[in-house]
């Protein structure tokens, strides 16, 4: 009796440590994220800062670190035929360069641009104020993707303050009309939501540990009970 009691304590032992090497939070992976949003604005700006939270190295072991643009905004343009005697055909074409960068190495970059659609516009109708009727218009063209990189240096971006990266933006456009009677023009706004995800190794919590010793000192202490017994 007291050799099969003596064995269910070591097997108790065997499944308890085998539980605890199992357990999620010893030496698991683990993934945190940070985002930063720079709402869509005139694409005017360069070097904003982006401020990004660090990982703390107190955390585990930074293993990796991606980061994430979603990109959005939109063309916006705007149009309107003079000619109280002709009609006046248009055109206007826009386009979108974005940089995502480290302040040493650009890390995403983003590029977007419109086809030129026409405008079939009829003769001034007197609308007032212009960019209405049948003689003039709006049109808005809205984006949103987005892209991803693992980041070539994880040194910025470990410590328990703050990553700055920068996002710089700068648009172009054109136009053209038949009649040479024609008023309008565009712009750009842009912006992007940047996450940063810290894929690391957490450190074990010191109670996880605490728990499995504490098992397995119990066992033992059982263990030992029933060998003096069976003396």
């Amino acid at each position: 009796m007291f050799k099969s009691l003596k064995n269910i304590g070591w097997i108790s032992l065997v499944v308890t440590i085998a539980d605890f090497c199992s357990l999620p939070n010893v030496a698991n992976g683990a993934i945190e994220s940070f985002s930063s949003t720079f709402a869509p604005a005139i694409t005017t700006y360069n070097s904003q800062p982006i401020a990004i939270q660090q990982f703390d190295p107190a955390f585990g072991t930074l293993q990796s670190v991606t980061v994430k643009a979603d990109w959005s905004g939109e063309f916006k343009q705007f149009y309107q035929n003079t000619s109280t005697s002709s009609p006046n055909n248009v055109e206007i074409s826009q386009s979108l360069h974005m940089i995502l960068s480290d302040g040493v190495n650009n890390l995403l970059v983003f590029d977007d641009s419109i086809t030129p659609p026409l405008y079939s516009l009829a003769v001034y109708d007197g609308s007032s104020p212009f960019f209405t009727g049948s003689s003039g218009g709006k049109q808005n063209y809205f984006f949103a993707r987005e892209n991803q990189i693992a980041a070539p240096d994880s040194t910025e971006f470990i410590g328990s303050g703050i990553a700055n990266l920068y996002l710089s933006a700068s648009a172009y456009g054109s136009a053209q009309d038949s009649n040479g009677n024609f008023f309008g023009g565009w712009n750009t706004i842009a912006g992007a939501i940047i996450t940063v995800s810290y894929d690391y190794i957490a450190v074990p919590e010191s109670s996880t540990w605490l728990a499995a010793v504490f098992a397995v000192s119990v066992l033992f202490i059982g263990t030992n009970k029933l060998r003096l017994k069976k003396r």
